[in-house]
């Protein structure tokens, strides 16, 4: 009798389970891919229903289905890298197998630099190049200027005394502006940011708008625009850690003692490569938060010419000789930020962002005496939906970067530079009648600058600020015809009144997208370059400023077309710069003073090429050629950068099952330049200014990657950079600071996703 019972029991317990499997298979959705019919693995799918407007997060299995957890009519978004995104209403306990349409190459993407609004790219009136946190994560890169290097033609990192200087289609960093979720960033080494400060484990993505884009973004923005957008938390919980470990660039000191009285000074310049990270997060519908942390070192070295160069002055009878080299700084930095975010209903939307770096730079000056920089960031904004056509946002920015000179010996740093940066805005976005979306706004700039470079060895703060007013018609015609007009004005405190206008269209017929683009830029003369007058120590130059200096202005002028087929995707866009009283550095007195100055007119004309393709189902090919070409006059030189450039990829990915192996091999091919160069030289006894052309011969940096992912949850990568091994035999800031080829690994773990796997 008992065994009777026991046998019931297992029946009736076996006879529940298989119901409950069967009712939880029931209540799966599934994931196909249309052009395999394979499973679909690892796709974010979000849930909102439509009434409560609770959101909840989860990812597709290994098999490609994934939980219905409607708790009532829900909307439903799936999107994966490489798909387009699907949109569907889900209903309590229904089933549903959707088919994945392959978007090679992203087209689909969301973007919102080019206008402010969110437009997919393919329907973007102006090209936008975008980055992906996948293509980033794959290749081990983590520092921004490699991801840009990497991908984009045309534009140019090099590693200069002060820093790293950038270069886009023929502009220096003064003309590029760089902005995370949309703000600007204080503090500049050498006229560029601190690119040490942008973390690649956190970007979600990189926008890049080439062209003048002061209409919407105002100063600095007349070269274009590079807006790097972090992730936000999307599951109850994240957790995820990493690091990454380069071989060093060189070993200055060897077995270097504890008591050694130079211990601190070799030990600085002989750090390790590292890059570490970790980021929690949490989001429980209405409040989500994240906490993210990366910490950096790397060694200095130096290097040296193993070629000379003879120059010949057009002015002057003799030969001039250049066997130089250079040294590179080592330092270590961490960042720390924190994020919450505030959503009580689908109406309103709040978020405050808050963040730390703190960053040593070690030089070979062995004085007891190292730099250090700080920023301190933290905005906050408030979006308010009134409906599906209107909406609101208020927000506040402050960004202050400060530098120091740290006395090892005294313990203790003193402050000789701190910019802040305060701009709050208000921004609009209004659709009326059906065809035109208005987007409106006003914001205020101010910024000040603690400096000890007005006059000598003093410190003295200087401040200016801008009052600003815009506006966009953003008119779609019909689905084949978009224009967009728009306007910026803007009040400056040190120049009075500067308009910006702009004028974009995208006509679509069949598989091409043909876009004009006209757009005038300007950038408002720096805290610096108005106010500077400071005599360099044991060189007896003096920088000066002209507090009557003028905006530097453009007009830009780009024509394009795109293709997009199938496994193919490219794009030819052909423009021209007009340039207007820029601004630049002239030497005076036989080069004693060096005056910020607005120079004569110059022109500035390009093209570039892109090409996307799919070989075959796991090979794709991306690359891109670029072309320009400096009309330079006697006053005003625009671009030192070499007139051919182009960038290539290729790749090879491959799914099976659990394991995502990806391949890639990058190259980035530099032509070769010549450019017109001018210097003072004691010639028979008297100062005289020397010029003189330079010349650069062609070269190319390649790199190789193989990452093996497991789970979706951890990402192993072994890579090569430089693998030709190129030095270049000539130093200077026009070569790549590159000591050879070098070595590393990253291993990146996400703790969530392997649980949940």
């Amino acid at each position: 009798m008992k065994n009777i019972i026991i046998f019931i029991g297992i029946f009736i317990s076996i006879n529940v389970l298989s119901q409950t499997v069967k009712n939880s298979e029931q209540e799966k959705c599934k994931l196909i891919d249309g052009e395999t019919k394979q499973a679909v693995p690892y796709a974010n799918i979000c849930f909102e229903g439509l009434q409560k407007h609770n959101k909840m997060y989860t990812t597709s299995g290994l098999d490609g289905s994934f939980a219905n957890f409607c708790k009532e009519t829900s909307v439903i978004a799936i999107s994966f890298i490489g798909y387009k995104t699907i949109i569907d209403t889900l209903m309590f306990g229904e089933t549903k197998t959707y088919i994945f349409t392959p978007d090679v190459f992203n087209l689909d993407q969301v973007v919102v630099t080019a206008t402010r609004t969110n437009k997919t790219l393919k329907d973007a009136p102006v090209i936008t190049q975008v980055i992906s946190a996948k293509q980033i994560e794959s290749r081990g890169l983590t520092t921004v200027e490699s991801v840009l290097e990497t991908d984009i033609p045309g534009l140019d990192f090099q590693k200069v005394g002060f820093g790293t200087d950038i270069n886009m289609q023929g502009l220096s960093s003064k003309n590029i502006l760089i902005l995370i979720d949309g703000e600007r960033m204080a503090g500049e080494n050498g006229n560029n940011v601190d690119y040490s400060r942008l973390n690649t484990n956190n970007i979600e993505r990189i926008e890049i708008v080439k062209g003048a884009s002061s209409a919407l973004y105002g100063s600095q923005a007349m070269g274009g625009v590079i807006n790097i957008i972090t992730k936000k938390p999307r599951k109850k919980i994240e957790f995820s850690f990493g690091g990454k470990l380069t071989e060093m660039n060189q070993i200055n000191f060897h077995d270097t003692k504890i008591n050694d009285d130079d211990y601190n000074f070799k030990h600085n310049l002989d750090l390790p490569n590292t890059n570490y990270n970790a980021t929690i997060g949490f989001n429980l519908n209405k409040f989500s938060g994240k906490t993210s942390f990366v910490s950096k070192s790397s060694d200095a070295y130096k290097l040296q010419s193993t070629d000379t160069m003879f120059l010949y002055p057009k002015n002057v009878d003799t030969v001039l000789v250049y066997s130089d080299g250079a040294n590179i700084n080592g330092f270590t930095d961490y960042t720390i930020e924190q994020l919450f975010s505030y959503t009580p209903n689908k109406k309103i939307e709040a978020n405050i962002k808050a963040s730390y770096y703190n960053h040593n730079e070690y030089d070979f000056v062995p004085d007891n005496k190292y730099q250090i920089y700080e920023d301190f960031t933290i905005n906050g904004n408030v979006k308010y939906k009134f409906n599906n056509d209107a909406n609101i946002a208020i927000s506040m920015n402050r960004d202050e970067y400060r530098k120091y000179d740290y006395l090892e010996k005294l313990e203790e740093k003193r402050i000789n530079y701190n910019n802040i940066f305060l701009n709050p805005k208000l921004v609009g976005t209004f659709k009326i009648y059906e065809k035109h979306t208005i987007t409106t706004g006003t914001e205020y700039l101010n910024e000040s600058l603690l400096s000890d470079k007005y006059t000598y060895d003093t410190l003295a703060e200087k401040q200016v600020n801008t009052s600003v007013l815009f506006i966009q018609d953003d008119i779609n015609f019909t689905d084949k015809i978009n224009v967009i007009a728009g306007l910026r004005t803007d009040y400056h405190s040190a120049f009075g009144l500067n308009i910006s206008p702009k004028l974009s269209a995208m006509y679509k017929y069949k598989n091409h997208s043909f876009r004009v683009n006209y757009a005038k830029g300007f950038r408002a003369p720096n805290l610096k370059e108005l106010y500077m007058e400071w005599t360099m120590p044991a060189l007896w130059f003096t920088i000066k400023g002209d507090k009557n200096l003028q905006p530097e202005t453009n007009n830009y002028l780009s024509l394009s077309s795109e293709y997009s087929k199938n496994n193919l995707n490219g794009s030819i866009n052909i423009y021209k710069n007009w340039f207007k009283n820029k601004i630049e550095g002239e030497w005076h007195e036989h080069q004693t003073i060096y005056q910020y100055v607005n120079v004569a007119s110059s022109e500035l004309t390009g093209i570039e090429l892109l090409l996307k393709y799919r070989l075959f189902k796991h090979f794709s090919f991306s690359g891109g050629y670029s072309f320009v070409h400096d009309e330079r006059s006697s006053e005003a030189q625009m671009s030192t950068i070499s007139p051919h450039s182009a960038n290539m990829r290729f790749e090879f990915n491959l799914r099976k099952g659990i394991y995502n192996t990806n391949i890639s091999l990058s190259g980035k091919i530099t032509g070769a330049k010549n450019y017109e160069y001018s210097e003072s030289i004691n010639y028979r006894g008297k100062d005289i200014d020397a010029v003189y052309d330079v010349h650069y011969n062609a070269f190319s940096l390649w790199n190789l990657t193989i990452s093996q992912q497991i789970y979706n949850a951890t990402n192993i990568i072994l890579g090569v950079n430089n693998i030709f091994n190129y030095k270049a035999p000539i130093i200077s800031s026009e070569t790549p600071m590159t000591v050879g080829r070098r070595v590393f690994m990253s291993v990146q773990i996400n703790v969530d996703k392997f649980f949940n796997n």
